[in-house]
């Protein structure tokens, strides 16, 4: 009964840990190293078996790219790419439990404690969820870890002159060194380390199979080399300090609580290395054998891997280590039931197993929100690919500043139709600029790392129309916005600009260089008395106005006159359709004109011509002003007729547009994923944004998005446009003054979107 009990408990748990590795497997989209891996397994299904077999076309071998074409029978290319590390995420729960069940690693007690525990720990690592979720090698490196452990720790349980046992062990040996030799490039460290581990064993125990497993690993090893001609280049190694306390607490961070994103310190990590210390202690006490090979298996990997990047200056991740994970969760495991049995002395021997399980659950829920959140706190590329293509008509151009953008973008772009030219600048802002100079219009994206150089602050001189956190994605159209409400606005981008400028009211200040077009020249004056000449040529501007009521259109302005002037008559129309014509009367008038809903469309085009424009210098040799002037403009507005209140729209939200996303938010299920959500936003707010209002989202979450574009923006620029935005008003001078000193102490914008959502003053707007 209690075999079938531990059956069913293992299966129980391989069960939870298969759904923390196969839910929602295929949201995120594949990112920048994914995607590479992908097409090089693409192009290999082309070529000859004997091509795998003696040229990697890249730092990883043909096993790792057999896995990857495992998964091919799905559709999603997120499925297909992750789901043999799926499989290997399992496989090590199962390999890892059953081979310290069987090596009876632990203890003389028959109670299985160490084995459930461990399996559970495994099943629930964050560290362990998240490559078990992604498309690298790094899930069949933590299997072969797992499985070279539960090799060697049965080889020292087994008799040594059962020669059965003894062939069986061999022949494991060569399996599992050969698919450790041809997975990837990275198992160099897990080979030599291993090679030590079982040399340090045959010290030890001067069992034959020792000698022979750290010989064939050793040489194993010493090909990788030689197979992987193509290894990592160099890269940044600056702040790479392997021997510092920052190190060792990211490194115990992200083997019990989290995995990549180790910004919060969580204390349960330290218990756990407490835990895994007493483990060791406790193993090599019982089984000085046993003790050194998990042991090795913790710290060797370690050591061997940060060698390894050192010596390369290779950039430093947790990915590179996590091979000694599996061995370094046992130990936990070993110290939880060490513990368990000096306090339980005496009680009976299911009490044991089940308090184990029970702490190392406490172990798992601190680890909960990483294990969670973290494998979707990936750019999803998918929809950055679709909203482009939605939103682009035939030929767009789209340039990526880098390579990053650009191998992203055409992967998710390849599987749409074909509608945009895709081009990368090389973070080159010469070219970039080449490519804006010689078409129009063009999507700029922008996104991972950059080398020092100009390029961000080229792109920064248009304006952001999508971001994200993610890679610092940012996408900014070109020529401006003119451009992009005439000829590229979708029907839910135009549902929110409605919704955003219930009335339009311009007091044609700079503030409403936004929606004019051609025949003006800049604004003057200031406060009440700021105007704006109008010239030879008609002028233009955009007008927002709801098709679905009627409006007012609202003219004022003066004629440019003087003594014997001839009169000065104005044509106006919308949309090309006349609304009138006629004689300005001198001084300032305001001159209204009453439009049904027929002649509106959402987005309209205004058009002013008049009758003549004298420069004053030629009336007036001592005039400095050779501008050629025809009539002077202080207000346009639009207003639904019959509103009770006319609200002015604020000026900063013209430079706060973002396109509207098809179908989910670029951060819908990734970067918030499992978090608790909070109220649904008012339509006021999503319009405010640009997002259609007709959707359901939180508050919190949307509001934070005012963030994510504003790395072009100094920190004034940015609370003006955050309280405009979010509480829908101008910013105090206290509110100033409070945010601005947060921001030079190190408060992210993030942070301060967060505090405005949660103000009094934004609540009350909630209910």
């Amino acid at each position: 009964m209690r075999r079938i009990a531990e059956v069913l408990l293992l299966a129980a748990i391989v069960i939870f840990g298969a759904v923390l590795r196969f839910g929602g497997i295929a949201v995120p989209s594949l990112w920048l190293d994914e995607i590479l891996d992908y097409d090089v397994a693409t192009k290999l299904t082309h070529e000859p078996l004997w091509r795998w077999l003696t040229g990697f076309a890249s730092e990883h071998g043909p096993l790792f790219f057999a896995t990857e074409l495992a998964g091919r029978f799905a559709h999603a290319p997120e499925l297909a790419a992750r789901f043999a590390p799926g499989v290997f995420g399992v496989l090590a729960i199962v390999i890892g439990a059953v081979g310290c069940r069987v090596s009876g690693v632990g203890s003389r007690n028959e109670d299985g404690a160490e084995s459930a525990t461990f399996a559970l720990l495994l099943a629930g690592s964050p560290l362990a969820i998240y490559y078990s979720r992604e498309a690298r090698p790094y899930a069949l490196l933590i299997l072969l870890s797992t499985a070279m452990l539960a090799l060697l720790l049965t080889s020292h349980t087994a008799r040594p002159r059962d020669r059965e046992t003894a062939r069986a062990g061999f022949a494991a040996t060569a399996l599992l060194l050969l698919l450790t030799l041809f997975a990837t490039s990275g198992a160099a460290p897990l080979l030599a380390a291993t090679a030590l581990t079982a040399a340090i064993a045959f010290l030890l125990d001067r069992r034959r199979f020792f000698a022979i497993y750290a010989i064939a690993a050793l040489v194993s090893a010493a090909l990788v080399p030689l197979l992987y001609r193509r290894m990592p280049g160099n890269a940044a190694a600056a702040g790479f300090r392997p021997l510092s306390a920052r190190f060792f607490q990211r490194l115990l961070q992200s083997f019990s609580i989290g995995a990549v994103d180790v910004t919060t310190i969580h204390r349960a990590a330290y218990v756990v290395a407490a835990l895994a210390l007493i483990g060791a202690v406790a193993l090599v006490l019982h089984d000085r054998v046993r003790g050194a090979i998990v042991i090795g298996m913790a710290v060797l990997p370690i050591a061997m891997s940060v060698a390894a990047l050192w010596r390369l200056r290779h950039w430093y991740a947790v990915r590179y280590v996590a091979t000694a994970l599996p061995a370094y969760l046992l130990l936990a495991a070993i110290g939880i039931a060490t513990l368990l049995r000096l306090v339980l002395r005496g009680r009976t021997a299911i009490a044991v197993p089940l308090v184990a399980l029970v702490a190392a659950g406490f172990i798992i829920r601190e680890g909960w929100p990483s294990a969670r959140t973290e494998p979707y706190r990936k750019l999803n590329w998918r929809v950055i690919a679709a909203t482009i293509h939605e939103h682009a008509h035939a030929r767009d151009a789209v340039v990526t500043t880098n390579d990053w953008s650009y191998v992203c973008l055409d992967f998710y772009l390849r599987q749409l139709p074909p509608r945009v030219r895709l081009i990368s600048a090389g973070e080159s802002s010469s070219r970039a600029a080449s490519v804006v100079a010689h078409n129009e219009p063009v999507w700029i994206v922008s996104a991972g790392f950059h080398r020092p150089g100009d390029i961000g602050d080229w792109s920064c001189q248009y304006p952001v129309v999508l971001a994200s956190p993610l890679e610092s994605f940012r996408l900014s159209y070109a020529p401006g916005l003119r451009h992009l409400l005439l000829n590229r606005l979708t029907a839910a981008d135009t549902r929110a600009l409605v919704a955003r400028f219930p009335s339009q009211v311009m007091h044609l200040g700079s503030e409403s260089d936004f929606f004019l077009g051609g025949g003006w020249y800049g604004s003057e004056g200031t406060g009440d008395e700021v105007a704006r000449w109008a010239g030879p040529e008609p002028a233009s501007a955009l007008l927002v106005a709801s098709s679905a009521v009627d409006h007012r259109l609202l003219i004022r302005m003066m004629p440019f006159e003087y003594r014997g002037s001839a009169p000065q008559i104005a044509s106006i129309s919308l949309n090309a359709a006349p609304l009138g014509r006629f004689t300005l009367a001198s001084g300032w008038h305001d001159y209204p004109f009453d439009v049904p809903r027929t002649k509106w469309r959402d987005v309209n085009y205004l058009t002013i011509s008049f009758s003549r424009a004298e420069a004053p210098s030629s009336l007036d040799p001592a005039s400095p002003d050779h501008r050629a002037l025809a009539a002077r403009f202080s207000l346009i507005a639009v207003t639904p007729l019959n509103a009770p209140k006319i609200v002015e729209s604020l000026p900063e939200l013209t430079r706060a547009f973002r396109i509207n996303e098809p179908k989910e938010f670029l951060e819908e299920n990734a970067w918030w994923h499992g978090r608790r959500r909070g109220a649904p936003a008012p339509p006021a707010l999503l319009a405010r944004i640009g997002v259609d209002p007709s959707r359901r989202v939180a508050a919190n979450d949307i509001a934070e998005t005012v963030a994510y574009d504003s790395n072009c923006l100094n920190d004034s620029d940015f609370l003006h446009i955050a309280y405009a935005t979010i509480l829908n008003r101008p910013i105090d001078a206290a509110g100033e003054r409070y945010f601005a000193a947060a921001l030079k102490k190190k408060e992210t914008r993030v942070g301060v979107a967060r505090a405005l959502v949660e103000s009094a003053e934004f609540k009350k707007t909630m209910r």
